[in-house]
């Protein structure tokens, strides 16, 4: 829930993995705001006044505000590293995201939203409070510890 009292989700009745689109709904009303004309994959993550959603089969991540729907930017994790999956985590200055095989840390303190680092390995994703991202990959939970 963001401060305005807006709740998002996903429409429908979701099964794990399967893209649609986003709803924004207001507790004192029945009927949803507003519904993103794309399909969205993943756990959205908010901040603000924006919702971070990894866009259905590729590698990009709009940020959608909160108000009414629209896009405000798009941030492209680039060729080859996708499609996205899972959630995103936003942090004060940086996105998490990841596809099956790789994870990517995104400035969004650049305009430009650089990838600055990325791992080896891709799945659900979480931040502990001392600072250590965790992936829980396939294979096993790897943890990398973020610099404060």
């Amino acid at each position: 829930m963001d401060e305005s009292g807006r709740i998002f989700t996903f429409s429908d009745n979701r099964f794990p993995g399967q893209p649609l689109p986003l709803l924004a709904f207001s507790l004192s009303k029945t009927e949803p705001l507003w519904r993103t004309s794309r399909n969205y994959i993943g756990h959205p993550a908010l901040r603000g006044d924006t919702v971070f959603a990894s866009r259905a089969d590729s590698a990009i991540i709009d940020l959608i505000n909160t108000a009414d729907g629209s896009v405000r930017a798009s941030i492209d994790i680039g060729n080859g590293r996708g499609p996205l999956i899972n959630n995103v985590i936003v942090t004060g200055s940086h996105l998490f995201v990841a596809s099956e095989t790789a994870t990517y840390a995104v400035d969004l303190r650049q305009s430009t939203y650089p990838v600055v680092w990325s791992a080896p390995k891709g799945g659900a994703l979480a931040i502990t409070p001392d600072n250590v991202l965790t992936i829980s990959a396939s294979d096993g939970i790897v943890a990398y510890r973020l610099a404060p």
